[in-house]
């Protein structure tokens, strides 16, 4: 089985909340504890960061720079740290149609060799590329 896509992880920023330490490390033998003790092929999606179209809560900078490029205006980062991004933040950014695609291969695969699939580009693209990449289609972006 292979998605094309690489199983590679990055760093990614989480909350500085204690919920997620615990829950993600009791999370990760509960698909094979599951497999093994009802006979049921569970598996366990590790889904990095989605940009794309119909993105809606405006929570990711891609989204944010794009909207902003098109009414012509600064994006609003107000919500983050000392209110801007730096240049060199970064993350696993996957277009969603790939990830939508990364999981039908994974729900119809005919057998599958792992409990957990990471399905992200492999790569960290900073904030720096996003927005280089937003000003090559809107060289007026700001």
């Amino acid at each position: 089985f292979h998605t094309g896509l690489s199983a590679r992880m990055t760093r990614c920023q989480l909350p500085p909340a204690p919920w997620w330490k615990p829950s993600r490390r009791a999370w990760r033998p509960t698909p094979s504890i599951t497999s093994l003790h009802r006979s049921l092929d569970v598996i366990s999606l590790r889904i990095g960061s989605i940009y794309g179209p119909l993105y809606y809560s405006m929570f990711n900078p891609a989204s944010r720079m794009c909207h902003a490029a098109l009414k012509g205006e600064e994006p609003d980062f107000s919500d983050r740290p000392n209110g801007t991004l730096t240049d060199a933040d970064a993350s696993d950014w996957t277009y969603v149609k790939d990830v939508a695609r990364s999981i039908q291969l994974l729900h119809t695969a005919d057998t599958l060799n792992h409990h957990i699939y990471n399905i992200g580009s492999g790569q960290a693209t900073n904030n720096r590329q996003m927005f280089d990449a937003v000003r090559g289609v809107i060289p007026e972006a700001r």
